[in-house]
């Protein structure tokens, strides 16, 4: 990720289908992705790569047991917070 302009470009979860308009860094709100970083999916949880036209798509399982344990360990505590979100709210709705 880098801290120039960079965008995300208005694409869809190749998984599920969401719009993907927005990405924020875990670490640093200031940092944008950059072709080859990885994310995961707000929807489904799909593990995904930015390629270099900044559209996603995603990973395979060799890539992603390529990534470093640290980030394959992030990725998963993401995946299992958005499935969490899911099952808390099956709406949709995360208000009260």
């Amino acid at each position: 990720m880098t801290r120039d302009d960079a965008y995300v470009k208005d694409d869809h979860c190749p998984n599920c289908g969401r719009d993907v308009d927005s990405a924020t860094n875990v670490d640093d709100d200031d940092l944008h992705p950059t072709p080859g970083d990885v994310s995961c999916c707000i929807g489904c949880a799909a593990v995904l790569t930015y390629q270099d036209d900044m559209t996603m798509r995603q990973l395979t399982p060799e890539e992603f047991l390529a990534l470093p344990a640290d980030v394959r360990t992030q990725l998963a505590s993401m995946a299992a917070a958005v499935k969490q979100v899911h099952e808390d709210h099956p709406c949709g709705s995360t208000t009260s």
